[in-house]
């Protein structure tokens, strides 16, 4: 990717992306509402799909055979992934933010007995700067038909897990620019900026479109 191109995606990505990956709210009050809900009833029982990351390469959840999403902090997602696998039964105590996505607050894995509980995130040191926490997305497309949906905070789609189980995350203003596109059963085409690891593929949109013709552009230079 040439020099240009690179800090046209960092503009366009990083200040969407960054405030999906930091969240608000993750500290002291959310380790007391997770205390809460370690005491209440399951949420979903279910087997897991697969582990979810964010377009930094972060595991942010879980998708269940059921076909709910599982939402889970980012700073958490090394815990998750140490105590939970694809194929693992889970008990999952939180809230549903949509219909079928559920807020995790504790997540037991009842084949191992292993739990994990958010605690809250810890102090920051000094921030990286946002072209650097850039610099190790990769440009990257993808085609399919939409299975799953991905809700934010506001109860819009914020993304999507296609059939071969790739993640196209989108902007809280771009989603609205698309929403007949973010739909279950429906065939995409999307280009932009990721990270691919393990676990999966996952990026963040700047093209979108449907499928057989060109992705367009979701933000202006």
């Amino acid at each position: 990717m040439n020099t240009s191109r690179w800090l046209l995606a960092s503009s366009l990505l990083l200040v969407p992306l960054l405030a999906a990956a930091q969240g608000k709210g993750k500290g002291p009050d959310e380790f007391l509402r997770a205390q809460a809900y370690a005491n209440t009833a399951p949420a979903a029982q279910a087997t897991v799909s697969r582990l979810l990351i964010n377009p930094f390469g972060e595991v942010d959840g879980l998708l269940l055979d059921s076909g709910t999403i599982v939402t889970f902090p980012p700073h958490m997602g090394e815990r998750l992934a140490a105590a939970i696998r694809p194929g693992d039964p889970v008990t999952v105590k939180g809230y549903p933010e949509a219909p079928t996505q559920i807020k995790g607050y504790v997540i037991t894995n009842t084949r191992s007995n292993q739990t994990v509980m958010t605690l809250p995130k810890p102090p920051a040191g000094a921030k990286m700067p946002p072209h650097l926490r850039g610099a190790g997305l990769k440009e990257m497309s993808a085609e399919g038909t939409v299975r799953q949906l991905r809700y934010g905070r506001h109860g819009e789609v914020n993304g999507v897990v296609l059939a071969d189980g790739t993640i196209v995350r989108v902007s809280r203003e771009a989603s609205f620019q698309v929403a007949t596109l973010l739909r279950p059963g429906q065939a995409i085409v999307a280009s932009g900026y990721g990270t691919q690891n393990e676990f999966g593929r996952a990026f963040e949109a700047t093209a979108l479109g449907p499928q057989g013709q060109p992705a367009q552009p979701l933000y202006r230079r």
